[in-house]
């Protein structure tokens, strides 16, 4: 039955293991994981919480094997297949990357981030379409993802959108006002359209915003930028 005293067990460990895991004590993780796996050989989430162990330890190639082998327990492991494709695009086989993710949407047709990571596989192999049909997707189903709306942003401009792209980048200040490099960004789209105004006022924002020393070489342009602006 599933609440067995051994599968209770095994829970426990998986628990331990994921404490173990948020403290990045990996090789404690990976020890209470294999204990549960030990435990209940069929246990199915047990190796995908192992793969996640040794991508973040970064030993790739024994995460694909655990993820591996929690598909072939449950073959319609969703999170498995999206996990498998993290790490083979880590490797450099993004086609593998692309299957899982597909087959990971294919089992869970709502899941975000299978929908986010195929974008990013697409936009890797610089197919901006595919690229962007997918983060659309993840729009779709989470209207306040704002790394969709970001990656969109980057999208349209690639295609030549400029509008579309100015659009992406209000909305993300719509939905968080402190995404400071969002004005940045607006500031030069803006100049692009020569909508001369826009992009001084967004540069003068991003500048009274950005005072943190990590924006300091992004300030200095904005500034430069700012000048050649009003002198036109």
């Amino acid at each position: 039955m599933f609440n067995d005293p051994e599968t209770q067990k095994v829970k426990e460990l998986i628990s331990q293991g994921n404490k173990y895991l948020k403290n990045n004590e990996y090789d404690d993780a990976i020890n209470s994981f294999k204990e549960a796996i030990n435990l209940k050989p069929s246990y199915f989430n047990a190796y995908n919480c192992i793969g996640s162990a040794y991508m973040q330890k970064g030993d790739i190639t024994q995460a694909i094997e655990a993820y591996k082998a929690a598909i072939r327990i449950k073959p319609d492991f969703a999170e498995a297949h999206n996990n498998i494709g993290i790490a083979y695009e880590m490797v450099g086989k993004p086609n593998l990357a692309i299957e899982e993710y597909k087959s990971a949407i294919r089992f869970k047709n709502n899941f975000t981030d299978a929908y986010f990571n195929l974008g990013i596989a697409w936009y890797n192999l610089e197919n901006w379409k595919e690229a962007g049909e997918n983060w659309e997707k993840v729009i779709e189903l989470n209207p306040i993802h704002l790394a969709a709306h970001n990656n969109m942003a980057g999208i349209y401009v690639k295609m030549g959108l400029i509008s579309k792209a100015i659009n992406e980048w209000q909305t993300i200040l719509k939905l968080d006002g402190n995404h400071i490099n969002a004005y940045y960004s607006l500031g030069f789209l803006f100049e692009e359209k020569n909508d001369y105004k826009n992009s001084i006022d967004n540069f003068e924002l991003f500048i009274s915003k950005a005072q943190n020393q990590q924006y300091k070489d992004l300030r200095k342009i904005a500034k430069e930028k700012l000048k050649e602006l009003k002198n036109r």
